[in-house]
């Protein structure tokens, strides 16, 4: 219930919130190399134009590859920078739901201080999950 109630907060709230459905699914999940997968290749681009290898296009068409390619990864750092902030304010959104109880028990980790200073909200996910089965 409780991730549902924060997936539905991200979903309406934050920018690309499609981004983070692997870290707010089970089993948690770093939604980084996701996006990775997306990254645009001027290979990808010259298949979408359905050549078979940059050799194949004419030159003024590798023009326009090289300049869409340009443009999609700017795009595409904005979505990777994006995704960083989410994380955070999503580490943040969690955290902030913790009771007083919760929160001096994940505190209590050896692995805490790190985790804290990375927003390593798999990992906070994760040690939530644990406590509330133990």
């Amino acid at each position: 219930m409780f991730l549902e109630a924060v997936a539905t907060h991200v979903g309406t709230t934050f920018q690309e919130a499609a981004d983070l459905d692997p870290i707010l699914t089970e089993p948690f999940k770093d939604p980084m190399p996701s996006l990775l997968k997306a990254m645009p290749s001027k290979k990808k681009i010259t298949l979408e134009f359905g050549y078979e290898s940059e050799n194949d296009v004419e030159e003024d068409m590798l023009e326009s590859i090289t300049t869409l390619f340009k443009e999609n990864m700017k795009i595409f750092s904005q979505r990777q920078r994006t995704m960083r902030n989410n994380i955070n304010k999503l580490y943040e959104l969690i955290w902030g739901q913790c009771s007083d109880a919760l929160k001096a028990e994940v505190k209590g980790h050896r692995d805490y201080p790190g985790r804290k200073e990375e927003r390593d909200t798999v990992w906070l996910l994760q040690e939530l999950k644990r406590r509330h089965q133990a």
